[in-house]
């Protein structure tokens, strides 16, 4: 998911969750708009059902990204 934006990253789509803040070597972003490029290493805070995080975790895991 690094280097793409938070609106090609389909996180939503795929996954329900709805990215509330990113923090990232610049600082924190809240309410981070689509646009918003996603670093690696950046923590993403996050609001969802358990399951949906499931989904998140399984994701990541295919790719290798975690």
């Amino acid at each position: 998911l690094a280097g793409k934006t938070l609106a090609d990253s389909e996180l939503r789509q795929k996954t329900n969750i709805l990215i509330a803040a990113i923090i990232g070597k610049g600082g924190m972003q809240v309410n981070p708009a689509g646009t918003a490029v996603l670093e690696a290493g950046a923590t993403l805070i996050g609001f969802g059902r358990r399951g949906d995080f499931d989904v998140l975790e399984q994701m990541l895991e295919a790719k290798g990204n975690n």
